[in-house]
């Protein structure tokens, strides 16, 4: 008995297969699919000069499942949903600008995305300083 490798089946059936499992064909959840795992599919983007927008799509998450914290520059959403059969939890974390308070953030969610608006710090002016000369 001998193994066929790939190359030697009908490469019509290989491109349905790999079609099939290409990621743009997943829904939202897989498309981060590492090792496996499925990670909710998350994006950042600049939406003017002033804030940054960070989208992150939880299906089936509400907003009482989800947690976010500020702390040493880092925003950290965690999410944790339970249900009599399973647990489904998320994590992410995004490195901002260390001048950014709690007051700069603010998310809402709506039908299972949840959207960050990060006010955009200005970098600080520079102090002037008169020097006495004796």
């Amino acid at each position: 008995m001998s193994l066929l490798s790939r190359n030697q089946l009908s490469p019509f059936i290989w491109k349905d297969f790999d079609d099939f499992f290409r990621t743009e064909n997943l829904p939202i959840i897989g498309r981060n699919c590492r090792n496996g795992i499925n990670t909710p599919y998350s994006e950042v983007s600049l939406n003017n000069e002033k804030e940054y927008v960070v989208d992150v799509h939880l299906p089936g998450f509400k907003k009482e499942d989800i947690e976010m914290k500020l702390k040493d520059g880092i925003l950290m959403v965690n999410a944790k949903k339970s249900n009599e059969n399973s647990t489904s939890s998320y994590s992410k974390s995004w490195s901002v600008d260390s001048e950014t308070t709690i007051d700069d953030i603010h998310a809402s969610m709506t039908e299972g995305l949840l959207s960050v608006t990060i006010q955009k710090s200005s970098p600080p002016e520079p102090e002037t300083f008169s020097i006495n000369i004796e």
